[in-house]
């Protein structure tokens, strides 16, 4: 049985998707939902720019909500450690600037943290 949720999905696609891109972090926003104009190849938010890393990741942090618990990691020889995004933001980091600096001591902070 669909929810109300799925009813208004399936009533106004375009409208439902719109309100949903709302809840992003746009670079561009789009001026427009579904381009139509070479259906059947439909292209949807067209000229809107997002990254997807961004809105997973980086705006949580940027938001203060970067020290909230996200998962708990369980280690195969029982260690424990909660991640929030930002120790993935940090480790994220870390591994960009590796290059430079010596890769596996940058790695292993996450792989053996408890």
């Amino acid at each position: 049985m669909p929810t109300a949720l799925h009813r208004q999905a399936a009533a106004d696609p375009a409208a439902w998707w719109a309100r949903q891109a709302r809840a992003l972090h746009w670079f561009k926003r789009p001026t427009e939902t579904l381009d139509e104009t070479d259906a059947p190849f439909y292209r949807w938010f067209a000229d809107g720019t997002l990254n997807a890393s961004f809105n997973c990741l980086d705006r949580h942090v940027y938001s203060g909500l970067g020290g909230r618990v996200a998962f708990h990691w369980h280690g195969e020889c029982g260690e424990r450690c909660p991640i929030g995004p930002g120790d993935v933001w940090w480790d994220d980091a870390l591994a960009a600037a590796a290059p430079h600096h010596d890769t596996i001591d940058v790695l292993r902070r996450r792989v053996t943290a408890p």
